[in-house]
């Protein structure tokens, strides 16, 4: 039964995206930290042309982002999966891998997410990474998705 909310929740949370987000990461005199804006530039498929200025793997942030919002949308289990963090998928579905493929909202389609997504801004600072995103199919409402580099290199550590 615990399972059967978790998914339920999991599912309202993903397909229906009212969320208004405010900022990425802090300045806070941290020089390692980078920042682009791309409101000119949206990430429309995994293979979206990145700027030239900003961090030197933003393109690989974006192509990320693009994909997992793509995955999400087409019912792409294994491709949202892989594009996960084990921890984010722990937080959000009990446990990783398997838990990840049988949950109920990475099954199926969901309609909710637009096919361009809009990449508002995007901070840097290190091995972690904040965008903010518009991917509602339905409006121009916006998330933050968080990213973290390891040695598998980028995957997404967070969405709100």
């Amino acid at each position: 039964m615990h399972a059967l909310m978790h998914r339920s929740r999991h599912a309202l949370t993903v397909s229906s995206l009212v969320v208004a987000c405010g900022g990425g990461l802090a300045a806070c005199g941290d020089e390692d930290k980078k920042t682009t804006s791309t409101a000119a530039a949206p990430a429309t498929t995994p293979a979206a042309e990145a700027p030239t200025s900003g961090p030197a793997d933003a393109g690989d942030l974006r192509e990320i982002i693009a994909a997992w919002f793509t995955a999400a949308r087409t019912g792409d289990t294994q491709a949202k999966c892989d594009l996960e963090s084990e921890a984010y998928q722990v937080d959000q579905y009990g446990s990783a891998g398997q838990a990840c493929l049988e949950d109920l909202a990475n099954t199926q389609p969901q309609a909710a997410w637009a096919e361009t997504v809009k990449i508002v801004s995007l901070d840097q600072a290190g091995e972690f990474a904040t965008a903010i995103v518009q991917a509602n199919a339905g409006g121009p409402a916006e998330a933050t998705v968080s990213l973290k580099k390891d040695d598998a290199g980028w995957q997404i550590s967070g969405f709100r």
